[in-house]
């Protein structure tokens, strides 16, 4: 059994927080919306209605996500719906009395914790994925970006590497990439991932691939060791399913407007402008991805005005004048969901990459 013994820092004492779109923390909180469970189960029910094709047009009305995103007493979620969290809370602490510690750690500690040291191993999973070097799981920009195109090859080498950890792919020897050494595995990423996350430290040294996906943090009151299941084929089993649900958030994340900016005149990070984000999908290419520690520090509470139950834009939607049917620039978040999901049961990992490219994020950005 691996723990990480590093992650005090990262995750100890607090209440809830969603970085994204909401989660469903814990069913405590009733009023707490469950967007990215509810954008991935409709995104479930259009790949069921496909029938092994290719799903299409699965969003028509924004209202049927706001009502799927109201949580429930006694609702249930599938495992993809709840692995759609991870790069949320990547030490599963919303579960049980652990959850008490997210809140905290990401209003308070983690700021303070990310300026002392931005280095996984210091910072924790937790906080290096909503202000450090991890951003990128988000569709975000990390501190080291001079450039949107920085910002979209390190998200386009992380959905390959979550996209072959999801489908638990075989080295050339044989090996699982799930049971390599994860420092020996990052070490043959390209730069983009490497610079993030290579291993400074001894703190990785017993880590696999796979424990990187599977910690959890479940001690109330500290985080300090967070094992992975003592069982490998368990452990194997919950770091497939987070890979997979990483993809999910990446895509949905991608399309929240205080993530990324998708329509030229949206407010662009550090721009000096007023940062008015609102949570609608709109059908073009990134321009930009925004820093969640410097909107934080130029526009207090700005991001989570995008974070609620999206709206369609018209850019997504067929052309009322004509009635012709909608030629968007990208799919709409929904669409782009239950796609990962098709590609992911189908192994299409370069006909993934290209999806991505054609109608999601784009080409790599000018600047």
């Amino acid at each position: 059994m691996k723990r990480s013994k590093w992650l005090l820092i990262g995750a100890a004492f607090a209440g809830t927080a969603a970085h994204g779109y909401e989660i469903r923390v814990h069913k405590i909180f009733q009023l707490k919306r469950d967007v990215h469970e509810s954008m991935t189960a409709v995104a479930e029910d259009c790949l069921r209605r496909a029938a092994g094709d290719q799903p299409s047009r699965c969003w028509r009305s924004s209202k049927e996500l706001a009502a799927r995103s109201k949580s429930n007493r006694g609702e249930r979620y599938s495992d993809i719906q709840k692995a759609s969290r991870w790069s949320d809370d990547p030490t599963r602490q919303d579960r049980r009395l652990s959850f008490l510690k997210i809140g905290y750690n990401i209003v308070k500690g983690c700021p303070k914790w990310v300026d002392a040291s931005r280095r996984i191993e210091d910072a924790g999973l937790l906080c290096s994925s909503h202000f450090g070097r991890l951003q990128f799981l988000h569709a975000q920009a990390v501190d080291e970006d001079k450039s949107a195109a920085d910002t979209y090859r390190r998200i386009m080498d992380w959905a390959d590497f979550a996209f072959r950890v999801a489908r638990d792919t075989r080295l050339d020897d044989g090996r699982r990439l799930l049971d390599m050494n994860y420092c020996s595995a990052v070490d043959l990423e390209p730069e983009s991932l490497k610079q993030m996350m290579r291993c400074e430290t001894g703190g990785y040294s017993e880590w696999t691939v796979s424990t990187f996906f599977a910690l959890t943090c479940g001690n109330p009151l500290s985080s300090s060791t967070c094992p992975e299941p003592g069982d490998p084929d368990k452990g194997r089993r919950m770091a497939r399913l987070a890979a997979r649900g990483s993809l999910l958030h990446l895509v949905q994340d991608s399309f929240s407007q205080s993530h990324a900016s998708r329509r030229i005149g949206s407010p662009l990070p550090h721009s000096g402008e007023p940062h008015g984000f609102e949570p609608r999908v709109v059908c073009s290419y990134p321009t930009a991805y925004f820093n969640y520690k410097a909107q934080e520090r130029d526009a207090p509470g700005g991001h989570k005005a995008a974070d609620a139950p999206p709206r369609r834009d018209d850019s997504c939607d067929d052309d009322p004048r004509t009635a012709a049917p909608a030629d968007p620039q990208t799919d709409d978040v929904v669409t782009a969901s239950a796609m990962v999901l098709w590609h992911l049961e189908h192994g299409t990992r370069e006909s993934f990459r290209q999806y991505l490219i054609s109608r999601v994020f784009g080409p790599v950005p000018a600047a």
